[in-house]
């Protein structure tokens, strides 16, 4: 939202802050992490609301939401299949060894 109005973003070389992934974390909580999904699709969606169609062409809006979509309804069912929750730590532990 703050881009689309007109928020300047900079780029900071050093590190700020170091995620660390624990047993408590939402990260690791299915129900936490379908909350996430939920805020970030409702989120993009809203803000589309108020675009040109010209604009959510150049912004491929229908491809974001999509994805959003699809993450939102992984979030769902890795509540009922226990080993979708494993495949996402392990996900998340390989991309988090890219930033240490």
């Amino acid at each position: 939202r703050w881009a689309y109005a007109g928020a300047r973003f900079d780029f900071m070389p050093e590190r700020l802050a170091k995620y660390r992934v624990r047993k408590s974390s939402l990260s690791r909580v299915p129900a936490g992490e379908i909350g996430q999904k939920k805020t970030a699709y409702l989120l993009i969606k809203n803000t589309t609301d108020n675009m040109s169609i010209q604009e959510k062409h150049a912004f491929r809006i229908n491809k974001i939401l999509w994805q959003h979509r699809i993450k939102l309804w992984y979030a769902y069912v890795e509540q009922y299949i226990p080993m979708l929750g494993f495949a996402r730590t392990m996900r998340q532990r390989i991309k988090l060894k890219k930033y240490v």
